[in-house]
């Protein structure tokens, strides 16, 4: 059976999970016990939400002083949100912020879909997905410290490198049943760069948007939510190595956006720079100036 960037559209009904000598229906299970599972795990997810306010609430820092402002209506909040979208800086973004929203549809949907349970069965997916986040959160510490020595620009090109790595993997590969491993690394590979992905977008939407960064987050997150929804919308249209191809065309136009925004801001700050120079140097020339008529003042005088 093929399974891959093609795989049989009918695997699902025909593939069945063979674990040493016993042979089973990996989705059938007696309804008691898929209440208990259902129960398990709405149970697990409610209390790591509870556990996530409680972390919120006794660890943010209380000493932060707000200013001191009206009420803004929700209909304000949503009026600055849209506008957040005119920005150049924000449009020349919205690939980049597109790609972090498609890599988690591509991962949480085609990976696990055509290259796990397809091969390994749909019960390995939690394990595949847990080593997803796990090396997610990882790395996400780690890009913090390392941002620190080699700039997000390094970053966000490393990120670019290797999802144009992972999905050229991923179109050349044909996964087999022992393929375990090699399974496991794609997905915490994937993993990685998401986390770079997140936070140095965070990072630099913080950056460029300070005086408005609650309406610069918003539409970050409907940019984000926009790639998941697209991308899991067409997912069962078209095949994953469609899917890939439109996920690296993304990409480029994302790099090519954020070219742009390097190289005006640049422009900008040198601009900026040399306004100041010409500044200081008037203000110096009209210093001498006034110095020149006082002295020639003083020599009149006498």
């Amino acid at each position: 059976m093929d399974c891959g960037i093609r795989p049989e559209p009918n695997w699902t009904s025909q593939y069945y999970v063979t674990n040493s000598s016993l042979s089973y229906n990996s989705t059938v299970l007696p309804n008691d016990k898929q209440r208990v599972v259902v129960y398990t795990l709405f149970g697990i997810f409610l209390g790591c939400n509870i556990f996530a306010i409680l972390i919120a609430y006794l660890l943010l820092d209380k000493d932060v002083q707000r200013v001191a402002s009206e009420p803004m209506q929700i209909s304000q909040h949503l009026i600055r949100t849209f506008k957040v979208f005119k920005d150049f800086r924000f449009v020349l973004l919205t690939p980049l912020i597109f790609i972090f929203g498609m890599t988690y549809a591509t991962v949480a949907g085609d990976y696990t879909k055509s290259y796990v349970s397809c091969v390994l069965g749909v019960q390995t997916v939690g394990y595949v997905l847990l080593c997803y986040r796990v090396t997610s959160s990882v790395f996400s510490l780690l890009s913090g410290h390392v941002n620190k020595y080699v700039g997000t620009r390094s970053l966000l090109v490393a990120a670019a490198v290797a999802t144009v790595a992972l999905s050229g993997y991923m179109l050349w590969w044909q996964p087999e049943e022992k393929a375990v491993v090699r399974i496991y690394l794609v997905a915490a590979g994937w993993g990685a760069t998401l986390a770079v992905w997140q936070t140095q977008l965070d990072a630099l939407i913080g950056v460029l948007f300070l005086n408005n960064k609650e309406a610069a987050f918003a539409g970050m997150k409907m940019i984000h939510a926009l790639g998941s929804a697209l991308t899991f919308a067409y997912s069962s249209a078209v095949c994953t190595d469609v899917k890939l191809f439109i996920l690296l065309a993304v990409l480029a136009a994302g790099l090519v956006g954020y070219g742009v925004l390097e190289w005006k801001t640049h422009k900008e700050a040198r601009d900026s720079h040399k306004s100041l120079e010409q500044l200081g140097e008037r203000n110096r020339n009209n210093q001498t100036l006034l110095d020149v008529d006082a002295l020639v003042e003083r020599e009149t005088s006498l």
